[in-house]
Parts: C-alpha cells; sequence; structure tokens
C-alpha cells in the first residue's frame, strides 16, 4: 500500500534535513504547597478544509523565480492536500503525513525548476515518465485486486474451517524438558544415562508427580547447574509444535505422553485441556489466508498469458535459478574491479 509513498518520498531523500529535537524544559522544583490542579489537555483544533496546510515561499506554482521573491508563494490547502492522502492511504497516521507533506512540498519546488529547464521534453525524461506512468498503474491494479481479493465470502470462510478443522484447535500442556547438551556447559550425559532418567521421570510423571518438582529433580539427577525451565507452555496450536511432538493432541486431558526423543533433548507431555476456536473467533486468520490466495489466483488468471521470448543473442544465456549473471560484484563470476590506484594521465 505504501509502494507509492515510498517512491514520492525516496524522490526527497537528497533534499531532506533533519528536524533538531525540542529542548526539553527544565524540571520544576517540587513544591511545598498544596498542588495546582492538573492542566486540561488542549482541544484538537479542527482545520477547516480552505485552510492552508503547506505554504512554500519563494515559489509560485509554474514559475520558479531567480531569487525569492515575497509575492510568490505556493499555498496547499488542507482539502488539496488530504486528496494525496487519500490517493495512498486515508488511514494514514499524522507522522507519516508530516513526512509526505515535506516530500512534496521538495517535489514540487524541483520539478518546477526541471520544468523552467524543459527537462520533461528530452528523449531521455519520456522515456522515463512512460516507465513510471506504466509502474504507477500496476500498482494502483494491484491494489484494486487487493480491495476485490478482501471481500471474501462467508461460505467460502466456513468452507475453510470445516476442511481445516484441526489447525484451529489448541491446547495446554505441562512439558519437561531433558537437553542433551547443557547450556552451562556441564558435561553432557551419555544417552543410555539419558534414556534411564527420561523413563523414570515419565515414570514419576505418570504416577501424579508434580512436573515442577519432576522437572527440577531431572535437571538435579543429571549435575546441571543452569536453572531448568518452566514446565507451563500455555495454549498452543497444533502447527506450533514441531509434527513429531504434534501427536501430543491426541492424547487425553490428563494422559502422560511417552518419552520423545528430539536431537535437542528428551520430552515428556501432559495434556491439561483442549480447545477448538470457534468459526468467529477463527475468522480474521483464514480470512488473511484466502485474501491470500484469492489474489494470487486474480494476479496469476492475468499474468497466465505473458510469456515474453527473449533474444538470447542480445541478452546472453539466462543464469541458473539463485545464481547471478557473470561479472556481477560478488556472485556469479569475476567482477570487474576499479584500479588499486588512479591511472596517471598522459603525458603531453
Amino acid at each position: 500500500m505504501y509502494r507509492l509513498f515510498a517512491l514520492v518520498l525516496f524522490s526527497a531523500l537528497a533534499f531532506s534535513q533533519a528536524t533538531p529535537p525540542a529542548k526539553s524544559a527544565p524540571a520544576a522544583k517540587p513544591q511545598t504547597a498544596k498542588p495546582a490542579p492538573p492542566a486540561k489537555p488542549a482541544e484538537k483544533m479542527e482545520v477547516p478544509p480552505t485552510a492552508a496546510v503547506i505554504t512554500i515561499e519563494g515559489t509560485c506554482r509554474g514559475k520558479v523565480p531567480a531569487t525569492p521573491s515575497a509575492e510568490c508563494k505556493t499555498v496547499i490547502t488542507r482539502a488539496d492536500f488530504e486528496k494525496l492522502v487519500d490517493a495512498f492511504d486515508p488511514q494514514m497516521p499524522m507522522a507519516r503525513r508530516r513526512q509526505l507533506a515535506d516530500a512534496y512540498a521538495r517535489m514540487l519546488v524541483m520539478s518546477d525548476m526541471a520544468e523552467q529547464r524543459g527537462i520533461q521534453n528530452s528523449p531521455e525524461a519520456q522515456q522515463i515518465l512512460h516507465f513510471s506512468h506504466m509502474q504507477a498503474l500496476m500498482q494502483l491494479l494491484g491494489r484494486e485486486i487487493q480491495k476485490e481479493a478482501a471481500k471474501v465470502p462467508p461460505a467460502e470462510t466456513e468452507k475453510y474451517y470445516t476442511e481445516h478443522a484441526s489447525q484451529y484447535e489448541q491446547g495446554s500442556f505441562q512439558r519437561i524438558f531433558i537437553p542433551k547438551t547443557p547450556a552451562g556447559g556441564e558435561k553432557p550425559a551419555d544417552e543410555k544415562t539419558l534414556e534411564a532418567e527420561g523413563q523414570k521421570i515419565r515414570a514419576a510423571a505418570a504416577a501424579g508427580g508434580d512436573f515442577e518438582k519432576l522437572q527440577k529433580q531431572a535437571y538435579d539427577d543429571l549435575g546441571l547447574k543452569t536453572p531448568p525451565p518452566p514446565t507451563a507452555t500455555g495454549a498452543q496450536r497444533r502447527e506450533a509444535l514441531p509434527p513429531s511432538q504434534a501427536k501430543v493432541f491426541d492424547l487425553q486431558p490428563g494422559q502422560i505422553s511417552e518419552v520423545m526423543n528430539e536431537p535437542g533433548g528428551l520430552y515428556i507431555f501432559k495434556l491439561e485441556s483442549t480447545k477448538k476456536l470457534t468459526l468467529a473467533e477463527a475468522t480474521p486468520e483464514i480470512n488473511r489466508v484466502l485474501e491470500q490466495e484469492r489474489m494470487k489466483d486474480a494476479v496469476d488468471k492475468l499474468t497466465k498469458s505473458v510469456k515474453p521470448q527473449l533474444n538470447q543473442e542480445y541478452f546472453g544465456e539466462p543464469a541458473a535459478p539463485g545464481e547471478m549473471p557473470a561479472g556481477h560484484p560478488g556472485m556469479g563470476g569475476p567482477a570487474r574491479r576499479p584500479p588499486a590506484t588512479p591511472p596517471k594521465p598522459p603525458s603531453r
């Protein structure tokens, strides 16, 4: 959404200046007397549509004098400026509007200077303007496609929810972790010792043992000095767990899992409870997924017939996937390096 806005700001970067931070007022001395009542916040001033929000002294629209003139100035009203804001994003925050106003003022002055010099009539400018015109239209088309894609029918949302019901199940667990490589630099235990410890802790958990105490016991048994991790995991979704651990969702509440031997360590889970998100709770997430799918389908439909054929005698052989063309600095082949020392001028 901000690509066009980024283009506007980019062209003004060379002319931007940092605004010095406002000096903070000296701290008031504490009063011994009764403190004054807090001041009421100032009411937000409503700026009428015809009021000037940007004033550029010394330049007139379409006329840039050689020297600044008090009689020559450009005034942009709130109504005119907000037309530009609405073209980018009607919800643009005020801080970004200030950036846009600063960039727009500088671009207006510099573009007027370019027009006074007739730069816009050069063949190079015509090509660049034509390309920029196509680029802007492409981005605006993308915005329209995105708006259309965001209108997901409720029936489509419900269908996705039904077909992917397992994705919207969340569970609360307790978990014991026995690391294979201790974080504190202690000597790791061998595989048999770890396995025996895991089975012992798992049996104690199945007998009703407290997970916090068993987690600490496992660390003490192995001589680990680092603090053990908490056992409560909070609510988690099935897809948030590694595939090898997602099977804990198949447990019954209160049931203890087998010891899971993972590359990083041993895991023991206890399922506390499960809950399935309702359709209303899952709708925002589902619609974001469907919006992306609908947008991709719309773009693919528009561009599936666009298959440019490039003349390899002119462009050369295409680079392999993930490889930059030969000669690109640091990628895909030798690059032309600048000479270590400037070349000597020819002798006369």
